[in-house]
């Protein structure tokens, strides 16, 4: 008992443990979302030890789980609120993106219009083009990690493929300069190998293909959920780049003097920003405008497909074609990345320019 009394006298209260902006535009970095932060840790961490007074130590656990718990869980439901409130945020401007998407939808032409009916539409263009901004940054919060966690999985797959076929062709290799003496010696030597922390080459072959064993299901699961993700943000970026085009057409310094509203005339000067800005990074802006560039490549590889799997239920790898599936799963992951870096730079580019503007 005196050791436990002695014990819990010398506990003390534990310690608590304690993103670097720039202007340009190559280096910056993603700020935190502005609706979607995560609820504050608890405020007084202290008073979950004050109450530590007993020096039984079954009366400690109830007291303090009891007042832990219902803070834990009350700071999950927050944070399953804010997600959820964010998720039906993208979800309803989604739907507005698909309306005013639709070819009945752009602004008519101002050839012949007034300056009332030009400053109206200038209005509206502006308007749309800042609440798309805000859509796609949102998306690009919400999902450009996931997005990079797809291409990670299909490098892995080329690479897991890669590794395997080149095991194999070692062991192939080895059994038939041996013949079946150098079979038996092999058999005895993995026998007798010393105990390391790297498996024998023969062993990890046997857990590769084991565990590691890739399907058409699996690999359309991963295809089909980038298509989800990635759709929409190249919608919304092509959407962007489109109206940033019609607000370059027309004469802000006119509709300045005219009367027109101060954020319109920011999001066209941010407009303007932009597109220096492409112009010095060497991107032309009609290249990016094509949109479903990623939704493109995907369509490709999986009409591909067929050729790859077995034919009865289409599942098993076929032997004789896992190195070419292996280089065209690799070619698949590198035209993505150039699809995502170019997602990223925009993001980036625009967030920067909206900080300067």
């Amino acid at each position: 008992m005196r050791t436990l009394t002695n014990l819990l006298f010398h506990l003390g209260p534990p310690t608590q443990a304690a993103y670097v902006s720039s202007a340009s535009l190559t280096s910056q970095t993603r700020p935190p979302p502005p609706a979607f932060r995560p609820p504050p840790p608890p405020s007084d961490a202290e008073a979950l030890y004050s109450e530590i007074q007993s020096p039984a130590y079954l009366h400690i656990l109830p007291a303090h789980d009891n007042n832990v718990a219902p803070e834990k869980r009350a700071i999950r439901s927050r944070s399953h609120r804010s997600s959820m409130a964010c998720t039906q945020e993208i979800l309803e401007m989604l739907r507005w993106l698909k309306v005013v998407s639709k070819t009945d939808y752009i602004a008519p032409s101002l050839y012949g219009a007034n300056l009332e009916d030009e400053i109206r539409s200038f209005h509206q263009t502006n308007t749309n083009l800042k609440k798309a901004l805000h859509l796609f940054n949102l998306l690009m919060m919400k999902r450009s990690e996931i997005l990079r966690d797809h291409i990670s999985e299909l490098v892995f797959i080329s690479e897991a493929l890669d590794k395997a076929l080149k095991r194999k062709r070692t062991i192939q290799v080895a059994g038939g300069t041996t013949g079946a003496v150098g079979g038996v010696t092999a058999v005895v030597g993995l026998a007798l190998a010393p105990v390391t922390s790297e498996p024998p080459l023969l062993l990890q072959s046997w857990a590769l293909t084991k565990k590691k064993v890739i399907t058409r299901d699996s690999v359309e699961r991963l295809i089909n959920d980038y298509t989800d993700k990635v759709k929409d943000l190249e919608h919304c970026l092509s959407f962007i780049l489109s109206a940033m085009n019609e607000v370059r057409r027309y004469d802000t310094a006119r509709l300045q003097r005219a009367g027109a509203e101060p954020d319109a005339l920011k999001v066209a000067q941010l407009t303007a920003s932009v597109f220096k800005n492409m112009e010095i990074e060497g991107k032309k802006p009609g290249e990016q405008t094509g949109g479903m560039s990623s939704e493109r490549l995907i369509q490709g590889f999986a009409k591909e497909l067929d050729n790859y799997f077995t034919e009865k239920e289409k599942q098993k790898l076929k032997k004789s074609r896992k190195g070419r599936f292996s280089s065209r799963v690799q070619l698949l992951a590198e035209n993505l990345q150039e699809e995502y870096d170019n997602l990223t730079f925009m993001w980036e580019l625009l967030i920067s320019v909206q900080k300067s503007v």
